[in-house]
């Protein structure tokens, strides 16, 4: 559930692809096919919280499917091509 909801996410580097001219980070997730509340609320941690105090948990909630989103993107972007040689730069 985790990486259907993109909380987790699946990748793999590999700086030879790199070499060869194509792009190195190998994005494995698929898009995210659950909100991250549905992940997120199978763990009692959150159940609490949200019992507790359910005004928090709603802006928490909000602010990481925010950045579940954007983290997406931004893994999307560094698959270009274009990006790879930055990245593999970066990765030395």
């Amino acid at each position: 559930m985790a990486v259907d909801s993109g909380y987790w996410t699946l990748l793999r580097y590999n700086p030879a692809l790199a070499a060869e001219g194509k792009a190195p980070l190998i994005l494995d997730s698929k898009k995210p096919t659950i909100p991250v509340a549905e992940y997120i609320y199978t763990e009692n941690r959150y159940q609490q919280l949200t019992r507790n105090n359910p005004e928090v948990a709603k802006k928490l909630y909000d602010d990481l499917q925010k950045a579940v989103k954007r983290r997406r993107l931004l893994l999307s972007s560094l698959r270009s091509a274009e990006h790879s040689t930055s990245i593999s730069s970066y990765m030395r």
